[in-house]
């Protein structure tokens, strides 16, 4: 995915040619995975609550592919 990978680069020469990623694209990202596959909790006590809701705003436009 471009912006948080280095699609462009034979993973041969990957350790030399880095790229940076864009960041707010990594956050959106992050956050889609957490409110999308992982369950928050303990066997110890009661689920978190978290609020992604600023996170997920920007999610609508988010790239399929």
């Amino acid at each position: 995915m471009p912006g948080l990978t280095n699609h462009a680069v034979p993973l041969q020469e990957f350790w030399h040619h880095q790229i940076a990623t864009d960041n707010e694209l990594f956050q959106k990202y992050r956050c889609y995975l957490i409110h999308h596959t992982q369950l928050n909790g303990s066997f110890y006590g009661d689920l978190p609550q978290f609020d992604f809701s600023e996170e997920m705003a920007g999610l609508d436009n988010f790239p399929s592919q």
